[in-house]
């Protein structure tokens, strides 16, 4: 039986016709932090022709997205869509309460290597939709920046 889960999206499912496309729609969606973590940009995508967001741990840094109530159905076509990444358990803060959510995570380590445009362009989108602050585009602009450094 189909159960409730939430999902922290921060990476290209923060576009909301992409999340619609690719699990249909939602009960609650809502801004959320990942405190502790940052993106880093290291599994490789033949689709985005680029390496793509990850969670790594960093103390003190955040990763900002948000929060979909779907369905655990949802949530396998979700991880089906992305090989080499897998369900983890994290907790995340709202402007409510924390919360317990499930975000993707690469399953196994990768070499870090720069996103492609393309791929930016639709987190940003993702961003602008939930009323990100401008900075927080401009952090994940600079981490693109430095992952292509790092693979140089």
């Amino acid at each position: 039986m189909a159960q409730p889960v939430d999902y922290f999206a921060y990476g290209t499912l923060l576009d909301q016709r992409t999340m619609r496309a690719l699990a249909g729609e939602w009960d609650r969606l809502i801004p959320a932090r990942l405190d502790g973590y940052r993106i880093r940009f290291g599994p490789w995508s033949d689709e985005w022709r680029g390496h793509t967001a990850d969670l790594e741990p960093a103390p003190g840094e955040s990763v900002h997205g948000v929060v979909y109530r779907i369905l655990t159905p949802q949530l396998a076509e979700i991880i089906a869509a992305h090989p080499g990444y897998g369900a983890v358990p994290v907790s995340v803060v709202t402007d409510d309460d924390p919360l317990r959510a499930v975000a993707l995570a690469s399953r196994e380590s990768s070499d870090v290597g720069p996103p492609s445009e393309a791929y930016l362009r639709a987190i940003e989108e993702g961003m602008r939709q939930h009323g990100f602050d401008p900075r927080i585009a401009r952090t994940l602009r600079d981490r693109a920046a430095a992952s292509g450094r790092q693979s140089g």
